[in-house]
């Protein structure tokens, strides 16, 4: 049986941006948004240990352009969607500005600007439902819409973080769309009742293009 090539276990431990003022950015993310972390001075600038282990590097020279730096953006995760909209106000309190705020049952949260004009996420989003149906430890389990308004307005919520590109589903977002636009080549078509639960991309782990679903009750035989 042939085996693929290795892939050694990796994970993202650091993040370097180029800022104008390094000192100014070091107080920005330790004093202002308050990240969990030691600064270190470097000749280049600052770097900031933080308690997970994450380095940012502050480096001191010319920042990314106004159109990368507006549509790349790096998150921190919040521990709930009190802390979440806690966070927001203490930032407008302090002027920091604010790009986009979302608050709704399955995400809280606020994208803003760094002083050099880096997009920076700060969020809380429920951790998905565990085997048998339990949910994550910490997530709350959001009661039923109580009617037809509410329920058009989480479904308008979802549609918006699709427009946007901001959903959270890897493999889901408009590059991944915009290289499927030519065509599709499904090597399967999958009968499956229309149950949430047993979406294709779930049970046999496929993904936009790779199959074709069909919800039903019964197949008639020719």
């Amino acid at each position: 049986m042939a085996r693929g090539p290795y892939r050694p276990p990796m994970l993202i431990t650091h993040l370097g941006l180029t800022v104008r003022d390094p000192d100014r950015s070091r107080r920005f993310y330790l004093e202002v948004l308050g990240l969990d972390g030691t600064a270190y001075p470097e000749l280049w600038g600052f770097r900031l240990d933080l308690r997970d282990g994450f380095i940012l590097a502050l480096i001191r020279g010319e920042p990314a352009g106004a159109e990368l730096a507006r549509t790349v953006h790096f998150g921190a995760a919040l521990s709930s969607a009190g802390a979440a909209r806690e966070v927001r106000d203490c930032l407008r309190g302090r002027g920091v500005p604010e790009v986009e705020w979302e608050d709704s049952d399955d995400y809280v949260g606020a994208k803003v600007s760094d002083p050099d004009g880096y997009v920076v996420e700060l969020a809380y989003e429920p951790r998905p439902a565990v085997a048998g149906g339990a949910m994550a430890a910490g997530t709350p389990n959001a009661p039923p819409p109580k009617n037809g308004d509410e329920a058009l307005a989480r479904l308008l919520a979802g549609n918006k973080r699709f427009v946007q590109g901001t959903t959270q589903g890897p493999r889901r977002d408009s590059i991944r769309r915009t290289e499927v636009a030519e065509g599709q080549t499904p090597f399967a078509i999958i009968l499956t009742c229309s149950a949430s639960r047993l979406a294709p991309e779930i049970v046999v782990r496929r993904r936009f293009r790779r199959s074709l679903r069909r919800a039903g009750r019964r197949e008639h035989r020719s």
